[in-house]
């Protein structure tokens, strides 16, 4: 057992893409506190059943590109350069969080779910390559102990975008964001290539079909289906909870944005040192 090697941040073929990537579950989340925040505490102050009602809303539209086009996205990360690839998706980050900006000063909340859903897109896209790039540049004995960094900087990545709206209003929160975009985007210039494996990946477009044969590829081995089921089962329980602890703490608590921050904090550190623990236990 071995715990994780801290001086792959230092090199090129680890660190620009831990940046990366970090940056992206950042803007993620302040973007979607930020007007959870603007909603729960200023449009729907008040109202329990509409702040409660918006971010069930958020979340849904947030995830619902993973169900539609994971299966693609996994296709094209086989079928591309990855390091390509994040290039193309942090340019495109840049647009949606200066349309996020746009909904946040503007106090618009249709073009803030429209955003939600176009981040969730670009997450959906993201997933599958900042993981199926690892193993083209770590070593064996590494990728364990630098996926257990990426699991920890994710999710102290969205323990930061989500304390952010506490600090500053919700628009300087999304012009931050869109900062930080900017940043993504040159670090990803830094990742190396990572050309895709020879032969010819067929992208299947109907985005149902391709579903269905990952889920019944899947299926067939029954230590990889209980895997995804695992890990489904935790990203969606810690959505809702995540989701939940602002209406819950304001409405149900009567408390303010301090006890959201503690919630916050406790749930995502927890996660962070399991994710650098299971290296050791794995």
């Amino acid at each position: 057992m071995s715990a994780p090697d801290f001086s792959l941040f230092a090199k090129r073929r680890f660190g620009p893409m831990f940046v990366v990537q970090f940056i992206g579950a950042f803007n993620d989340n302040a973007l979607k506190y930020a007007m959870l925040f603007l909603v729960t505490f200023t449009l729907y102050k008040g109202d329990e059943n509409g702040a409660a009602s918006l971010a069930a809303l958020a979340t849904g539209l947030f995830i619902l590109p993973y169900f539609l086009f994971s299966a693609l996205a996994g296709q094209i990360a086989d079928g591309w350069d990855k390091a390509k690839l994040m290039r193309i998706v942090k340019g495109a980050e840049i647009v949606f969080m200066a349309l996020g900006l746009a909904g946040l000063a503007l106090q618009s909340v249709p073009l803030l779910l429209t955003v939600l859903f176009l981040m969730g897109c670009h997450s959906t896209i993201f997933g599958p390559v900042k993981y199926s790039i690892l193993p083209q540049h770590l070593g064996p004995n590494e990728i364990m102990g630098g996926t257990g960094m990426i699991e920890a900087g994710t999710f102290l990545a969205i323990l930061a975008g989500q304390l952010m709206p506490n600090f500053i209003p919700p628009w300087e929160a999304g012009l931050v964001a869109t900062g930080m975009a900017v940043l993504g985007f040159f670090a990803s210039l830094a990742i190396p290539p990572a050309p895709a494996a020879p032969g010819v990946v067929r992208v299947e477009r109907n985005v149902f079909r391709s579903t269905w044969h990952v889920l019944k590829s899947a299926h067939d081995g029954r230590d990889a289906w209980l895997c995804i089921l695992g890990i489904s089962w935790f990203f969606a329980i810690g959505a809702v909870l995540l989701n939940d602890f602002a209406p819950l703490v304001t409405n149900r608590l009567g408390a303010d944005k301090p006890v959201v921050t503690l919630f916050l904090l406790v749930f995502s550190i927890s996660i962070a040192i399991g994710s650098l623990a299971v290296n050791r236990l794995l």
